[in-house]
């Protein structure tokens, strides 16, 4: 008679197993609830490269492109695995049916726990993605490196309507004037056509 379970009144047993499944429910209500949190926090990233257009991301610098590129999906990365793990926690999974009240309580315990570490992971998932949201946000918005590389010069020939050819090096011009650095201001109502080349020809 050493094997027999200790026996356990069924007033107290199935107050237990009530207690258990209440607190079940409770935990996948909350999941329920955070799931179609995270589900607006999956369609934002999607929703903000919509909005910001290709025209937009083509005219940031190519290091902007691909910081904005990687921080976009892993935002959407992130998201979608906090809510995969917001429906787990949510739904659960197929199970077989227990009879034995001892077995019942001690799934239901499993689940409770089970669904609280889902939830708990979903979460995190989601805080890390929500910084790399920002991320993405911040580098469609804003581009570090625009300066560095609109630095470089770059040696025009500038037509004029007068048919002269005057070569120099193009700067950020004012008041709709472009600047050349040998031959000073020109007014672009004057030039036909400009043309890049590697360097001005010897004279």
């Amino acid at each position: 008679m050493a094997n027999e379970q200790p026996s356990i009144p069924p007033e107290f047993l199935n107050q237990a197993i009530q207690i258990s499944t209440d607190s079940l429910k409770s935990v996948r209500t909350t999941a329920t609830n955070w799931a179609t949190t995270v589900s607006a926090l999956v369609a934002i990233p999607t929703i903000t490269a919509l909005l910001k257009g290709s025209d937009t991301l083509a005219n940031l610098s190519l290091t902007t492109q691909i910081l904005y590129a990687v921080s976009f999906f892993l935002t959407l990365a992130l998201a979608v695995t906090a809510a995969c793990y917001g429906a787990l926690a949510a739904q659960g999974t197929p199970e077989y049916k227990f009879n034995d009240p001892i077995s019942v309580l001690s799934e239901n315990t499993a689940k409770i726990e089970s669904a609280t570490s889902q939830l708990q992971n979903s979460r995190r998932f989601a805080l890390i993605a929500v910084v790399f949201l920002f991320l993405t946000l911040f580098f469609s918005s804003f581009d570090l490196f625009t300066s560095g590389e609109a630095s470089t010069p770059t040696t025009v020939l500038a037509v004029q309507k007068s048919g002269s050819v005057i070569c120099g090096t193009l700067t950020k011009g004012q008041n709709g004037y472009v600047s050349l650095t040998n031959n000073g201001e020109i007014p672009l109502s004057d030039v036909i056509s400009l043309v890049v080349v590697t360097s001005c020809p010897d004279k």
